[in-house]
Order: C-alpha cells, then structure tokens, then sequence
C-alpha cells in the first residue's frame, strides 16, 4: 500500500462506522482529488472501502480492516505519555491475568484514549467476555472504570446501534482481542 492510502485509510478509521464523504476524506489524509481517487481505487475493488450515497467506510466485518484498525490502535498505544502507558499495560497485564480466556477483546477509551487525560481523571476501559465473571476488580495507580460485557450481550447491543459502543468503537483503542 502507498503512503496516501494509508493515510487515507486512517481517515476511514478516525470517520469511524459512520464513514465520509470525499471533501472531509481528503482533509482528513491532506490529499488532492486526485490522489485520493488514486488510493480510494484499489481499496473499493479489493472490498476494503465500501460507498454508499457518497460515504465512504472502513467496514469493521472485512478481517483486513479489523487487524489494521489493531496495528493503528496499537501505534497510538505507544505514543501515550509513558507513565500512562506503563500503568495501562499493567492494568491489561492485571485483566487478562485475571480473566484468563474469558476475556475476548479489551478497549480502552475515554480521555485516556484521546490524550485528554488531567490529574483526576479515571481509566476507561470495556472488556467483552465470554461468560458473566460477578466480582471481578481491577486497581489502577489511579481509579480504573471497567465496563463488561458479555460477547452475545455485546454483539445485540452493537446490532442496535447502542450509543456507548459506537463511541468506544469508533474512538477507542482496541488493546487486546482474541478474534
């Protein structure tokens, strides 16, 4: 892949399940109409980028997607001020030790995943699992908020367009996911 289509694929990814038109893409990638024809191309003949009425979106389903969505969430990951970036590993060390494979896929969202992180401020985090775990807590250098979902509990509220998980979907960093 080229450099604008990369870039233009992590304007898909910040579009998030809603997507764009091309004037907000190009803005986003800092691209000419041209160049992002050139790099749009290949990604709607390989079925990456779907378009609908003028939107373009980053369909989650495509197992391309998916695992690029991982790496670039990943990347943000290491760009966390590393404090924060020590403590969260920690807590991701502490959760999947203690959930063991019931644990599915793991977010963290909120300011921590926006950077927007002050001296008070809690850790969000949404864990999906396989079956119900009632008593399960996590400690943190600072207050940590875990959010559990059970995985068909998860999958219903997503099919209903559930507010919480599309904003922990579209602007959260996925940091473990078991597929």
């Amino acid at each position: 892949m080229t450099p604008p289509t990369l870039r233009l694929m992590d304007a898909l990814l910040i579009s998030g399940p809603e997507g764009g038109h091309r004037e907000s893409l190009m803005r986003q990638a800092e691209m000419s109409p041209t160049t992002f024809y050139r790099g749009l191309e290949p990604l709607l003949e390989m079925g990456v980028v779907v378009e609908r009425r003028g939107h373009y979106t980053l369909p989650l389903s495509h197992p391309y997607n998916f695992a690029y969505k991982l790496w670039h969430d990943q990347a943000r990951l290491l760009e966390l001020p590393q404090r924060l970036r020590v403590e969260l590993l920690s807590l991701i060390d502490k959760i999947h030790s203690g959930l063991g494979d019931n644990l599915l896929a793991l977010w963290l969202h909120g300011s921590a995943a926006h950077q927007t992180m002050g001296d008070s401020s809690d850790i969000d985090l949404l864990a999906v699992l396989r079956a119900a775990n009632e008593g399960f807590d996590v400690k943190g250098w600072r207050e940590v908020q875990l959010t559990t979902l059970i995985a068909d509990d998860f999958r219903e509220d997503y099919r209903h367009g559930d507010n919480f998980l599309r904003t922990v979907l579209s602007h959260g960093l996925l940091v473990f996911d078991r597929g």
